[in-house]
């Protein structure tokens, strides 16, 4: 008679990525928004790239925070106290390899930022998207985020960037936002 066979489940583990992590938390993000590509305009994807860099490597009061599956870096997002726009601490660049999609990561990288956002004593997060990103903005309305135009922007000329925020304090409302 042989043992039974033990199904081990994989951790996951989200924390503050290191420094010495920082290469492959960007390398996660670029994999996972190559698929925006063809969809944008030059002008603004040769943009975003070096944004994107620069703003995981280097960007100030910033939270880099990544999730790890048996230690291998597979998703991450940031959280800026210092927003593009606005008064608000921004979540951004949430990236989650396409293999490792669907599973729950992305949702437990938010709950991580919404937490930490509340910790700070603030009671709005906000975040962007744009109209490429139609699966992650549809999930951001169902996790409570809405629509908060006051900070939209345009990178390139026709290119919209939509600013979504969520009120922390209650359910949300287009009324308790603006």
């Amino acid at each position: 008679m042989t043992a039974p066979q033990l199904e081990i489940t994989p951790q996951l583990e989200i924390r503050e990525a290191r420094e010495d992590e920082l290469t492959t938390m960007l390398r996660v993000t670029n994999a996972s928004y190559a698929e925006f590509r063809d969809g944008s305009p030059d002008a603004f994807w040769d943009t975003y790239l070096v944004n994107i860099e620069e703003t995981i490597l280097r960007a100030p009061d910033t939270e880099r925070i990544a999730a790890f599956l048996d230690g291998e870096l597979l998703a991450s997002v940031l959280l800026c106290r210092r927003p593009l726009k606005g008064d608000d601490p921004e979540i951004r660049l949430l990236a989650v390899l396409p293999d490792f999609r669907g599973r729950g990561i992305a949702r437990q990288l938010m709950d991580e930022c919404e937490l930490r956002v509340r910790r700070m004593g603030k009671t709005r997060v906000v975040l962007h998207t744009t109209h490429l990103m139609s699966i992650a903005r549809h999930w951001y309305e169902r996790s409570g985020y809405v629509r908060f135009e006051a900070i939209d922007f345009c990178p390139v000329p026709g290119f919209l960037v939509m600013g979504f925020a969520k009120d922390l304090r209650s359910g949300p409302t287009q009324s308790n936002i603006e």
